[in-house]
């Protein structure tokens, strides 16, 4: 029995994506740890990056990460980082064949406020933060077999009231890529490390999962 192979190119770069950030996020909280006085810039930073880590199921403290959760995200589940492709997949970028493809995804960061005018800007302060950084690293990431790529936008939506007492704030980064399905494939192998947990599908890089 052949096993059938349906990794795409349009899954394999936004495993790539996702691999890049949650790397960078880690490294950047890793550093800002490591220094004992910080200015009061590195302080803030370290503590809106820190409110997108929590502890899953097995004790461990873990980016707040997903890939293509589509379901509204829980109050204990924010702040949170989602990646998502922006607007339909269709069949071109859906599928192995050796065809040019453009696509856009976006990384959407979310936190939340009480509904006071304080605590809304403040974390309006925070979202954009969190895609300022995330759209630098976008922007300077390298990713192998594509042509090329490029951030669209960064949009915000401040309030987002979802039906309960607290509201969701928003700010997405939209980052465009054009490649050739095969030559992206054949150019990363077997190289993705990504392991989908049991909690509502969060991304960590703890297993090497993909063989084919």
């Amino acid at each position: 029995m052949n096993l059938i192979d349906r990794r795409t190119g349009l899954y394999t770069i936004k495993s790539l994506i996702a691999t890049e950030i949650y790397e960078k996020l880690i490294e950047q909280k890793e550093l800002l740890e490591a220094i004992t006085e910080k200015t009061e810039y590195q302080q803030y930073y370290y503590d809106v990056l820190s409110g997108y880590f929590f502890e899953d199921d097995e004790g461990e403290e873990v980016l707040n990460f997903f890939i293509d959760k589509y379901n509204s995200l829980d109050p204990g589940q924010i702040p949170a980082i989602n990646l998502i492709v922006d607007g339909d997949e269709n069949s071109q970028n859906g599928s192995p064949e050796n065809a040019q493809v453009e696509v856009s995804f976006e990384v959407e960061v979310f936190d939340d406020a009480d509904g006071e005018s304080e605590s809304d800007s403040v974390a309006t302060a925070k979202v954009e933060f969190m895609s300022g950084i995330i759209r630098f690293i976008l922007e300077n990431m390298t990713i192998p077999g594509i042509q090329h790529k490029r951030v669209q936008r960064r949009k915000f939506i401040y309030r987002n009231n979802n039906g309960e007492a607290s509201n969701i704030t928003y700010s997405g980064v939209v980052f465009f890529v054009k490649y050739v399905e095969k030559t992206l494939i054949a150019s990363t192998g077997n190289k993705i490390k990504t392991n989908l947990t049991d909690f509502s599908g969060r991304f960590q890089l703890k297993t090497d999962n993909l063989e084919v």
